[in-house]
């Protein structure tokens, strides 16, 4: 049987105020799942972290502040369900049909939803702010885990752009202003290296891109040129640095990164000859530039500590990986922090 999700979430009571784009992303977002008539849902792993809607079936729910019921699906009394809140009982009286979606997504989603299409104010025009797929784009991973006023803050500065295929949003050499999110069309990414300039990469809805002159607050290392017409948002850098910057870049010292050494994955953004000359035994080498290759191989609940030379390119790394969803920190001073401790403990020596 065809289930229009869509038109089953629109009857949801604590659904029915967004708007179609908002159901859209959500719709887009999730998932749609079945489980057989006397499922324990709470048992069931792929729910975890997840709030579900009941699109077709009926479900026994008992929580703890709302006691005992039976959910139908297509109804609007239908209500979301999350594991670990205050369920207690959620079972399958017949086959049921879910749509899932991760608990953080929603939340920004709805959040995005409401901000955008609350009236405006003479400082916010939120009209200018289409509905779709940006939300995903400009709060996903772990930015979903911002507290509500800061990501109300990023929502009201990020600014959309218009591009035009062949227009160089940003150049190499020039200094960095601004942070880019890919909203719609596709960028490429390149490089001059002697006489020739080389294309590095292409980049799609979701990427972002600016950050690495932001962070070591130097100048462009490349151009990103529009190779189709486009939308951009961009953050300035002061907001950058005050929403993005400092929840998300966390950094260790020397001593609390070794307390790390057996529990998490040490990683080398140096470029691999740089690595070969004084790598540290226990790290793995994953170039700067090769880092976004890796996100779909790496284990997103363990923990990562970032590490260059001085701390310029791993926390550019660690902002990326942290965006993404993953549990990283960046080695203060890299690894002019393990010659700063041995000058210390040398001084220390001579003075006795």
């Amino acid at each position: 049987m065809h289930i229009d999700p869509i038109a089953q979430l629109r009857q949801h009571a604590s659904l029915s105020p967004l708007s179609e784009g908002g159901l859209q992303e959500i719709s887009r977002l999730g998932r749609i799942v079945a489980f057989p008539r006397g499922t324990n849902l709470l048992a069931q792993d792929q729910l975890e972290r997840c709030t579900f809607y009941l699109l077709g079936g009926q479900l026994r729910v008992a929580s703890v502040r709302n006691g005992g019921e039976v959910m139908v699906g297509s109804t609007t009394s239908s209500a979301a369900l999350r594991k670990g809140s205050d369920l207690l009982v959620a079972e399958a009286i017949t086959e049921v049909n879910l749509l899932c979606i991760e608990t953080n997504m929603l939340d920004v989603t709805l959040i995005w939803d409401q901000l955008i299409h609350a009236p405006s104010s003479p400082q916010t025009n939120h009209n200018d702010r289409a509905p779709g797929t940006v939300s995903a784009h400009l709060l996903g991973g772990a930015l979903a885990a911002l507290t509500p006023d800061r990501i109300a803050l990023l929502l009201e500065r990020f600014e959309p752009v218009q591009a035009l295929r062949g227009e160089a949003v940003i150049r190499e050499g020039d200094p960095g202003d601004h942070y880019y999110v890919v909203d719609a069309g596709r960028c490429l990414v390149s490089r001059r290296i002697g006489d020739t300039v080389s294309e590095l990469a292409e980049l799609r809805p979701g990427d972002g891109f600016g950050e690495e002159a932001l962070l070591g607050d130097g100048l462009r290392n490349a151009t990103v040129t529009m190779k189709s017409d486009g939308r951009l948002y961009r953050l300035a850098r002061d907001d950058f640095d005050a929403l993005l910057k400092e929840p998300l870049l966390h950094e260790l010292t020397l001593e609390q990164a070794m307390a790390k050494k057996e529990s998490a994955i040490w990683i080398d953004v140096r470029f691999p000859s740089e690595y070969r000359r004084d790598k540290l035994p226990w790290a793995i080498n994953v170039p700067l530039g090769e880092i976004r290759h890796t996100f779909s191989v790496l284990d997103r609940s363990g923990e990562y500590v970032i590490y260059c030379h001085n701390g310029r390119r791993s926390a550019a790394a660690a902002f990326l990986l942290a965006q993404s969803g993953f549990k990283a920190w960046v080695l203060h001073d890299g690894l002019e922090s393990f010659a700063a401790t041995a000058s210390t403990a040398h001084d220390g020596n001579e003075a006795k």
